[in-house]
């Protein structure tokens, strides 16, 4: 996050040169601080057609679900559908935004989806080699699709 101070009479020139710089100015201090640039590094984005889940769901059951999920990410969707796709979609984006950081790859048991602060999507890492990762996610629901995008950052 980037956060300036103006006081009236700086130049415009000088505030992009703030912003291209990525310097943060102290509020207390005036002191510059240059701070480390955030790198993406990776970028997955799945769509889910809400009935293929449904039906896969009548044929097999939770036996297919297990397979994706953990029994508390199944719990957590409430049997609703269209949470059951979010979290499958969340989890497809993750493998695919993380593939290329990771050697092996990926499973769905790798990877641990919720809510942050019970609004927020949220995928957790479960491998060693990538706990340094950070993720963002979001989720969208519209009709019979669901869609999920992750972004890491180191």
């Amino acid at each position: 996050m980037l956060v300036l101070i103006l006081t009236k009479g700086q130049e415009s020139n000088k505030i992009w040169q703030l912003l291209r710089c990525n310097v943060i100015i102290n509020k207390k201090s005036c002191k510059k601080q240059t701070k480390t640039p955030i790198m993406i590094t990776g970028i997955g984005i799945d769509i889910i057609d809400n009935q293929r889940i449904r039906s896969a769901q009548k044929k097999w059951g939770n036996k297919f679900l297990l397979k994706i999920l953990s029994k508390e990410e199944l719990k957590a969707t409430n049997n609703s559908i269209e949470h059951l796709c979010g979290a499958i979609a969340l989890k497809e984006a993750a493998i695919k935004a993380l593939s290329k950081l990771s050697i092996k790859p990926l499973s769905f048991k790798d990877i641990s989806v919720g809510k942050h602060k019970e609004v927020i999507p949220s995928v957790s890492i479960n491998n060693r080699k990538l706990a340094n990762i950070k993720t963002h996610a979001s989720i969208s629901h519209d009709g019979n699709f669901t869609t999920a995008i992750v972004v890491c950052e180191n």
